[in-house]
C-alpha cells in the first residue's frame, strides 16, 4: 500500500475543521452526519484505488 501522505492528512483535517464550523454555526446535526458520511464515501474510495 503506498503512503497517503501529508497532502491527504491536510485535505481531511480541512474538511473536518469545517464540518465542526457547520455543526457549530447551523446546530444541523443531520446536516452535519450527511457531510461526514459523504467523506467517508471519498475515503474509502481513494483507499480502495490507491492500494493496488
Amino acid at each position: 500500500m503506498r503512503r497517503r501522505g501529508p497532502d491527504l492528512t491536510d485535505l481531511v483535517h480541512a474538511a473536518l475543521d469545517g464540518l465542526v464550523f457547520q455543526q457549530t454555526a447551523f446546530a444541523d446535526t443531520t446536516r452535519t452526519e450527511r457531510a461526514v458520511e459523504v467523506l467517508r464515501k471519498l475515503l474509502e474510495t481513494y483507499a480502495t484505488a490507491t492500494s493496488a
